[in-house]
């Protein structure tokens, strides 16, 4: 006889002939079946339900009468219909092919069903086998011979399953005999005889597949104690509340905690040789991440990098599939994982969720009529998880060679809301060792893992105090200490709230920060970043360790000198061991995989030897240092008023509080400097000091500028981001704007040794990319004889390349400049503005045109199009280099403009680049600090400036100038100024005129002889577009050009939506010389144009009064030519490749041709007004279809595609065919 059964489908009812097997349906509710005629059934016996044979499992028996649960949709079952019964338990199957699979509850394989009906969805009654029967596997023997005696458990043969996993084929575990026949080596498949024994003269043969029943536990040698730790690669978990392998956890917490996040690192980095993940009544969105990511991790053993799912198992089961499958889904998963264990390997099963799985039983309970409990859950919900808990466990297998395994569970529980006293929560908590319990307010600070470590704990200190004691020594009484100070740090947390933290004892601050740093540097983990998605526990000793050490000293300082004069205080050890801090708090940065463990523990070792240094040198503190502190005074937001400070200067920049926070004097009285500060002031108290720095705000120039995106003092954000791994900008960090350590190929220019230089003068450049030459200039007030200048090749930018004597002084030049951004840098001379600034808009280019140095505003409400234009300008503006300053917009709007424009590409010369090559970005949002969108403006104009001095045309972009206002207006009233208009400051116009005079055309210094220019658009966001509004009335008082953005327009759709009636430029009389040059019929065409414009708005008025029939024949001329005006050359679209932006010469064509047709019209008319053959308007229109046509059809002319030449000479064709054609008119 066979011990297993080749063909494991189950029976099917057209097959079975006997009767006697079959009852009758009685009743149908939901998930649950009453049949009749059932006599002889067993309890949890299989059944197939219906004749769409539904899988079913006998879950009450009543004299002849079974209660079934049903695994699949019971819609379409009726009374009366057949019951089959199988004879056997709900099983899986158990061997090779396991892992890498995705199930379904009842261990039905997805992937398979997919393939097989092409659907997304499973067919009721599908049956098909849990492992491919066809699949060939290499199969090996071990150690087994024909006469061999065998026993249950042993091990006879292995079978490489994938690089990850090595399938231990075992006997099952109640057979035992005398060995017949062993397998050779090759490939076989599940359901063919590997094995064969003889026992009481009866032969047995086995296969590589097992059948197990799911709800019976797989018998074991023995239970043994835990004594490893479940490493999950979470500091927060392996340091404060580590399980075991073979242990018990719950990880209750509510929606967006992060229990999948933790589940996948557990699936991806614990100590575990098998993943069993059972997905149990999950939401099909959060089960669909599931089975999306979980193909997608990666591992790395031994170099090697495998992926996941070579060690994992998913069982999928989703809230939309029947509730009696989930219930069965957890068996399924804990009979995989008993499985694997038996085999000698370390398993972890994780449940997600628990709760659903406890919902399936409370509605099977309420179908069966049964008392409810707590919350309408059955009484026996406690020993239900208990049953399904206790299979965890580290153990002793069955049989030989000898082997330990081990289950570990870890149970996600989603109480509702995050409410702890639910019932499956408590019952869980009553039955697992350790608690992970996860905090929505932690997870609502993006402070994950969001594990609450004043509630969470583990039961398995104890079981683990041997493997610590052998292999880290150190840690448990380092875990001690910090559990200590945490809980101190929620105690002193309430007494800050009454008194504040400057009332505090020293001892305590100590306290407060240490807890702070191991929240922020230690509990909290980057679970996306490479250095730390995954701390080995050496790691998170070593920060430990050090964190640790530096409280210790830090108390002992503190204690030992509290009697002394020369106390030393929390604030002196902030300041004298700032680098420590640091060095502590980037202790997380170390990779494991880059760095190793030998070099990171011996980083850590130098850091500690560092510490103790330190605080045996804290006593000998630089006392010149210490005259150059202040001490905070008062904080309001961004405004703080400091003391001590006598011979500080007026914007004089400062670094404020123990976390350096960049700031910068507004006001001086005696001893007393007002600062507004950069950044978030929150945690600066009363005494903390203020450093001068003794100079001014400034910024960083030179290479590197193009393509970097900067905030709005100048920090480089792409380099944080790096750096920190965070989307946000740590307070008082502390990075040079510019990259000091990449080479540029640096060039000198016609300066030899014994030159006479000045300031301005040009003695090299760099190529910075294919669009831009960045020319090196001497420092404006620099001079002198060159006594070196530096070889053609390769420099940073702090390596001197000029050195000058003057008056017997050496000086040293970098290709690194800084410049204060208050200051404008200087020119030789103010020249006029005499170019037009190109946008590639027509309506801008020929109605209200800047120019090249010249300044305009962009008032509009949101919505009418601000950003296409800057975007336009900064695409195809005939400007060299452009500046865009986001200063305060909203966070959506500036991620666009972040998206977008590295995306934004301009072909010149015939080769495609990137915009970012000639811009650079300064991005301030409107969640920033209010103080640093006041600097943004004057970072972008010096940065302008300074490229502006190479001889380059400069656009600078600052969208809008009325949050730079606004930041304005919030410090003035922190000031206690008095309030001018609408609560902005007096100041506002002096203010906005002092950034907008620095635009213009100048001669720059020095030599060789050059022009450079600055021009500034600044767009202005009036609230709901009132442009009476106090910074839109100041700024037209200011600017030469005004791009009046209607919001009617842009809701009917009609972009750029300029308004020509209200839009103005002063610059016409200025760029007269260079349209007679170039375009000498370009003014006339203008001009007519504007009056067809006025003419059409006061004719509209008319219309609207008797109808457009009572109107002059030339009336309606103007009409329809003025229709043909704004939709076929004032709107443009800038998302066509033939629209998006139009040529200064296909511009002048288009008007050209329409003010042609207009004045054709307007003569064949009137010269016909008196004779018997009128010419009417609609005369023209019939005859002139084509015409008409071809007219509003010039936009379509491609310049990328046509070219210049022939567009031109269309547009000349279609006015010789014009004019004709009117002849011909004339003369019918």
């Amino acid at each position: 006889m066979r011990a297993q059964i080749g063909d494991t489908k189950l029976k099917r009812i057209q097959d079975e002939e006997r009767e006697s097997k079959f009852g009758l349906v009685y009743a149908v509710s939901g998930p649950v079946v009453t049949a009749e005629r059932m006599s002889g059934s067993a309890m949890y016996e299989l059944v197939r339900v219906g004749y769409g044979e539904l899988v079913g499992e006998i879950i009450r028996l009543e004299g002849n009468m079974a209660t079934i649960q049903v695994y699949e949709d019971t819609s379409g079952v009726t009374v009366g219909d057949p019951v089959l019964r199988t004879g056997m338990p709900l099983s899986v199957e158990l061997g090779p092919g396991i892992m890498g699979s995705i199930f379904d509850g009842i261990q039905r394989p997805l992937k398979d069903i997919n393939e097989l009906t092409q659907s997304i969805y499973i067919p009721k009654g599908v049956n098909i086998p849990a492992l491919s029967r066809e699949a060939q596997w290499d199969f090996r023997p071990l150690n087994i011979k024909v006469g061999s005696h065998i026993t249950g458990g042993d091990l006879y043969g292995i079978v490489h399953e994938n690089t990850l996993v090595k399938h231990k084929l075992l006997l099952p575990p109640k057979a035992k005999g005398t060995v017949t026949y062993i397998a050779e080596p090759g490939s076989y498949n599940i359901t063919d005889v590997v094995l064969a024994t003889d026992f009481d003269g009866e032969k047995y043969e086995y296969q590589m597949l097992q059948i197990w029943p799911v709800r019976q536990p797989r018998p074991v040698a023995e239970k043994l104690p835990s004594n490893h730790p479940l490493l999950t690669g979470q500091r927060v978990l392996d340091a404060l509340f580590p399980c075991v392998q073979g242990g018990t956890t719950a990880i209750p917490g509510a929606f967006g905690c992060g229990k999948t996040v933790i589940s996948q690192s557990l699936s991806k980095y614990s100590n575990s040789d098998v993943i069993i993940y059972v997905g149990c009544g999950e939401r099909g969105n959060e089960m669909s991440e599931v089975l999306r990511d979980f193909p997608e991790l990666s591992v790395e053993i031994d170099g090697q990098v495998e992926s996941i799912m070579k060690r994992t198992s998913l069982v999928a089961n989703t809230s939309n599939m029947p509730v009696a499958a989930r219930e069965a889904s957890i068996y399924t998963g804990i009979t995989l994982s008993e499985y694997f264990r038996d085999m000698g390997y370390n398993v972890s099963m994780m449940a997600d969720s628990t709760s659903r799985w406890a919902e399936a039983l409370r509605e099977i309970s309420g179908r069966l009529a049964e008392m409810p409990a707590d919350s309408g859950y059955p009484a026996y919900l406690g020993a239900r998880l208990a049953s399904f808990y206790e299979r965890a466990g580290r153990v002793k297998c069955l049989g030989n060679p000898e082997r330990e395994g081990s289950v570990s569970i870890v149970g996600a529980v989603s109480p509702p809301g995050g409410d702890f006293s639910d019932p499956v929560t408590s019952a869980t908590l009553g039955i697992v060792q350790v608690f992970w319990g996860l905090d929505k307010k932690l997870a609502q600070r993006k402070h994950f893992p969001s594990i609450n470590w004043l509630i969470s704990y583990s039961k398995y200190m104890r079981a683990l105090d041997e493997f610590y004691d052998k292999n880290f020594p150190e840690f448990v009484p380092l875990r001690t200490k910090v559990k200590e100070i945490l809980q101190e740090e929620e105690d002193l947390s309430e007494i800050v709230q009454l008194v504040g933290k400057g009332s505090l004892a020293e001892a305590d601050k100590i306290t407060l920060e240490v807890a702070k740093l191991l929240k922020d540097d230690f509990l909290q983990q980057n679970g996306y970043s490479s250095y730390d998605r995954f701390c080995p526990f050496y790691k998170t000793v070593g920060m430990l360790k050090n964190m640790i050490a530096f409280y210790d000293l830090a108390r002992h300082a503190v204690e030992s000198t509290a009697q002394s004069e020369t106390k030393i205080t929390w604030g002196v050890i902030r300041e004298s061991m700032n680098n420590i801090l640091y060095q502590l708090s980037a202790m997380k940065f170390k990779d494991p995989v880059k760095d190793g463990e030998a070099k990171i523990k011996s980083e850590f070792d130098e850091l500690y030897e560092q510490m103790q240094q330190a605080f045996r040198n804290l006593e000998d503190i630089d006392e010149e240092r210490e005259s150059k502190f202040g001490l905070v005074h008062a904080v309001s937001g961004p405004v703080v008023t400091a003391e001590r400070m006598s011979g500080a200067a007026m914007y004089e920049l400062v670094r404020v509080g123990y976390g350096e926070l960049v700031g910068e004097i507004i006001r001086l009285e005696g001893s007393m400097a007002t600062i507004q500060v950069y950044e978030d002031t929150s945690g600066v108290t009363v005494g903390d000091p203020v450093l001068r720095t003794g100079m001014p705000l400034s910024v960083e120039l030179g290479p590197g500028l193009m393509g970097n995106i900067f905030d709005g003092i100048q920090r480089p954000l792409k380099d944080i981001s790096e750096l920190m791994q965070s989307i946000y900008v740590p307070k008082g960090i502390n990075v040079n704007a510019l990259n000091h350590e990449i080479k540029w190929d640096f060039q000198p220019i016609n300066i030899k040794v014994g030159s006479h230089v000045t300031g301005g003068d040009m003695f090299g450049f760099v190529q910075e990319n294919t669009l831009l030459k960045h020319k090196i200039l001497l420092p404006p007030r620099a001079k002198g004889t060159v006594t070196y200048i530096a070889e053609p090749g390769s420099y940073s930018i702090s390596d001197v390349v000029l050195t000058t004597e003057f008056d017997g002084e050496k000086h040293e030049y970098q290709m690194l400049q800084i410049w204060p951004v208050r200051q404008p840098r200087p020119v030789a001379e103010k020249l006029p503005g005499n170019f037009p600034l190109l946008t590639g808009q027509r309506v801008l280019d020929a109605l209200f045109p800047c120019v090249q140095g010249g300044t305009t505003a962009i008032p509009g409400a949101f919505g009418c199009g601000k950003t296409v234009i800057s975007q336009s300008l900064s695409k195809y503006s005939n400007s060299d280099v452009v500046i865009y300053v986001g200063c305060g917009e909203r966070g959506n709007e500036m991620s666009e403009v972040l998206r977008d424009f590295p995306e934004l590409e301009l072909e010149i010369d015939g080769r495609v680049e990137s915009v970012m090559k000639r811009t650079s970005l300064v991005a301030n949002t409107s969640n920033m600090p209010v103080a640093a969108r006041e600097a943004s403006i004057y970072t972008g104009i010096t940065l302008s400036e300074y490229f502006r001095d190479m001889g380059y045309v400069v656009s600078m972009m600052a969208d809008s100038t009325s949050r730079w206002a606004e930041a304005l207006r919030e410090i003035s009233g922190r000031l206690a100024e008095m309030p001018a208009d609408s609560g902005y400051p007096a100041y506002l116009g002096a203010r906005l005129a002092s950034f907008y005079e620095r635009a213009g055309r100048v001669k720059c210094l020095g030599n060789p002889e050059r022009e450079g220019s600055v021009s500034i658009v600044g767009a202005v966001s009036p609230p709901g577009g009132d442009f009476s509004d106090p910074v839109t009335s100041a700024t037209l008082g200011i600017v030469q050009v005004f791009w009046g953005l209607d919001k009617k327009l842009a809701q009917r759709k009609h972009f750029p939506s300029v308004n020509w009636l209200i839009s103005y430029s002063k610059y016409m009389r200025a760029l007269e010389e260079y349209y007679d040059k170039n375009f000498p019929e370009f003014i006339p065409l203008r001009t007519k144009v504007k009056e067809i414009l006025q003419e059409e708005e006061d004719l509209s008025e008319i219309v609207q009064l008797v109808g457009k029939a009572s109107l002059a024949e030339a009336d309606k001329i103007t009409l329809e030519v003025a229709k043909l005006l704004k939709e076929d050359f004032l709107q443009q679209n800038g998302y066509s490749p033939y629209d998006r932006f139009c040529p200064f010469y296909k511009t002048v064509g288009m008007l050209k041709n329409m003010v042609a047709f207009y004045d054709l019209a307007r003569h064949a008319v009137e010269s016909t007004s008196q004779s018997e053959t009128k010419i009417t308007w609609n005369i023209i229109r019939e005859s002139m279809g084509n015409i008409l046509y071809q007219v509003s059809s010039m936009k379509f002319k491609d310049p990328m595609k046509d070219g210049e030449a022939k567009i031109k000479a269309d547009f000349e064709d279609l006015y010789e065919q014009m004019q004709q054609a009117f002849r011909n008119l004339e003369d019918m």
